[in-house]
């Protein structure tokens, strides 16, 4: 669904927020968490968008406005482009800033053991898959071990003696 497009009042009022330099034109309103810029147009909408819908026309459905700049708050016209949202992922790849899902992407356990194939396993929890350190494993169960036997003590049989007195 395409949103209506950008009035005259509204490009004055997002040019009004812009502090415009000779490099970036840097939103100075409200941002979201990753630091891209958000105006009350319309719904609260990301002022990258709307700086390519007063520049250039509608976005076509689909498509993302992406920054050449990789600054979030740049609503410059000339650093943005249009891609595919696959073009967007790859873009953030490509410049280093996706971080890695999950902790695949980690070379050594927190205890500092570096992981190999042979000195880990795949550990399902709550429906994310981990990667669990095999040396930190059998440290915690001769941990658990030791609690739960006192030093000197021989383990104990389970089951009474068959032997009558």
């Amino acid at each position: 669904m395409a949103l209506p497009s950008v009035t005259q009042a509204d490009a004055a009022r997002l040019w009004s927020r812009v502090l415009k330099t000779d490099g970036c034109w840097i939103w100075r309103g409200a941002v979201n968490e990753r630091g891209y810029g958000k105006v009350a147009i319309r719904g609260m909408r990301y002022t990258h968008r709307v700086a390519w819908e007063v520049t250039h026309g509608p976005i076509p459905e689909g498509l993302c406005v992406l920054h050449r700049c990789d600054h979030p708050p740049c609503c410059r016209p000339d650093h943005l482009f249009l891609g595919t949202r696959a073009e967007n992922i790859a873009d953030c790849v490509a410049k280093g800033r996706q971080r890695p899902r999950g902790k695949g992407h980690q070379t050594q356990c927190p205890q500092g053991h570096v992981y190999a194939e042979v000195g880990t396993y795949d550990h399902w929890h709550r429906g994310v898959l981990s990667r669990k350190c095999r040396a930190c494993g059998r440290a915690r169960a001769a941990e658990r071990r030791a609690c739960l036997t006192p030093p000197g003590a021989r383990k104990q049989r389970l089951t009474p003696s068959l032997k009558s007195s």
